[in-house]
Order: C-alpha cells, then structure tokens, then sequence
C-alpha cells in the first residue's frame, strides 16, 4: 500500500489542487492499495473545507503547538502503508512520471528513498505569479544527502531513523535527510519532474526580512550541531558556510598570533565575493543578507536550544 501524506497550513486553493493531483495520480496509474491522508497545523482559512469532498480522504488537524515535521511525523503514526510518499500541501504530482519513483508492476519504490525534480512557481505576498524556475535541474539522476518537502520512502527506513525531530520548525527535511544518509541510504534524486511546487519567492527581500524577524535563520545552526557527527553535513554544507569557517579562522589568527586587527577585513571581503559571484541583484543587499545570516548560524551554534514538542493535539476531521 501507498500512503500519500499531505501536510498544510492556509494554503487555499493550493491544497485542493495537491489532493486533486494525488486522486489523478491514483486513477492514471490504476492504482489498487492506496491512503490519502492529510494533516492540518491548524489552519484558519477554508483549506480544510474545499477538500471534505474527496472520498476516502483521511483529515486530521493538529490543535497545539506544531510545525512540518509534527505534522509529517502523525501522519506516520494514522498511515498504513508500506510506501510512504510525502507532499508538501502546495506542491501537485505530475501523474505520469510516478513510474519513474515507484515501479508499478512489481509494487515498489525504485530506491528505499527517492525523488525527483520539481518546478517552482513562484509568487510574492499578494499572490502574484512572478515567475519559475526548475529545482535541480539534474541532466543525470544523483544520489544526495537531503531532501525536501516531496520524497517517497520505505515505511521501515523511516523508522530506522524515527522520523522527523520536533526540535526543527524549519529544515527539519534537511536533517531528516542527513539522518537517513547516516544509515548508508542516500536519497535518489531522479531528473524527472515529480511535482510542481507554488511558493514565495525565496530570493525575494520580503520572505528574507519576514523569515528573519521569525527566527527562521536559526534554524541552519541548529541543523549543524544536531549533526556534528554525521559526516554527510560536511560532504554538503562546507563550501556553503564558507564564509563562516573563514571568520573563525581570521579570529583565530588574530587572537593566537596577535597580527593586525585589520586581517579581520578578509571576512566581509569574502561577503562582498560572494555577494559578486551570485551576480543576481544589488551587490549591498546581497552582502548585508550574508552577514545577518552568518552572525544567525553563528548565534544559533552558540546559544540556541529549542525545545522539541512531545506531545500533539489533534481532531480527526474526517
């Protein structure tokens, strides 16, 4: 049996649409043994009522405290299948590249924990399309260490792993990846488009301000001291935190070998590379958004320690 969990919050339209994806899925590719089922981090707007019509669709609504990886982990708990093949509530499937992830003769994934590319498109507050752009892009499938909000999975390698930590209200996916590659699985991130995914411009100065003021940047820190030891963060975020690793070894230099404080320059150098070698905007908003970033991964190694949520609340809504 496949379980398709969907998680959501007041996505609107984007919701009914996901499950209308996942039911065309089913009928396109006759398949027999199937649950729909969707958690709800309570939401306020009408995302729950425009999908009561689906038949057999399971809705659950979290009532306490919650974020993506509560909400993904109950779904686990109310599934039943053996495949378990999450969905972000604002992604639709693509119908007839299921074949590519899950081979439908033989009733099983193609690879434990598997993926595929997906098309972003993206929006800003208001609602207005902006543009899209392809995730990945891959000319060739590759093994990775992390995931995101789409991925197929085998029921026993999620429990290896004891699906996804609570302490992460955002890039649990990430370390629920990392984890998963810890056990010598990698994710197969095939080039085949496995969905469409509506959104907020990520690179959009709005979406950076708004996640700033919600914490949402202290997330990355957390995720590289949750995963100290597991070798797969170095493979992936190395040249990433360049920057960083660079500011602690200037620090170093200058505190151990007393050289001028003026070699601290070397770092917001580094930031204005960096923000050049993007070459997609204002070089000044680009430095400024890498040095707040930086100082939140620095601030959250040092002094952030959320509390994971152990319980959870719900109602069965159908």
């Amino acid at each position: 049996m496949i379980s398709f969990i969907v998680i959501g919050k007041n996505l609107g339209i984007n919701i009914l649409n996901c499950i209308s994806s996942i039911d065309e899925t089913i009928k396109q590719n006759n398949l027999k043994q199937t649950e729909i089922i969707y958690i709800d981090s309570n939401s306020t707007d009408n995302s729950i009522e425009l999908i009561t019509h689906f038949d057999g669709l399971k809705i659950y609504k979290l009532t306490s405290r919650c974020n993506a990886a509560t909400a993904r982990n109950l779904g686990f708990k109310k599934s039943k299948g053996e495949i378990l093949f999450f969905i972000d509530g604002d992604m639709e499937l693509i119908p007839q590249n299921l074949s590519f992830f899950y081979n439908l003769e033989r009733n099983k994934l193609n690879h434990p924990f598997i993926s595929g590319g997906f098309i972003n498109y993206y929006y800003n507050k208001a609602g207005k399309f902006l543009y899209k752009k392809e995730y990945a892009a891959l000319e060739q499938d590759q093994f990775q260490s992390t995931t995101g909000g789409i991925f197929l999975i085998n029921r026993n390698l999620w429990d290896l792993v004891g699906g996804m930590r609570s302490i992460f209200r955002r890039s649990q996916d990430l370390d629920f990846g990392l984890r998963v590659s810890s056990t010598g699985t990698r994710l197969l991130r095939k080039k085949q488009i496995i969905s469409n995914h509506h959104t907020i411009d990520y690179e959009s100065d709005e979406r950076f301000w708004s996640d700033l003021i919600a914490g949402n940047f202290l997330y990355q820190g957390l995720l590289y001291k949750n995963n100290i030891f597991n070798k797969e963060i170095y493979k992936k975020y190395l040249i990433k935190e360049v920057t960083i690793f660079l500011l602690f070894l200037v620090l170093f230099i200058v505190t151990i070998f007393k050289v001028s404080i003026l070699f601290l320059f070397i770092y917001p150098i580094s930031l204005i590379l960096k923000a050049i070698y993007k070459n997609n905007g204002n070089v000044l908003i680009k430095f400024l958004r890498s040095f707040i970033t930086d100082m939140n991964t620095i601030f959250s190694l040092l002094f952030f320690w959320p509390s994971s949520i152990k319980t959870n609340k719900y109602i069965k809504i159908k």
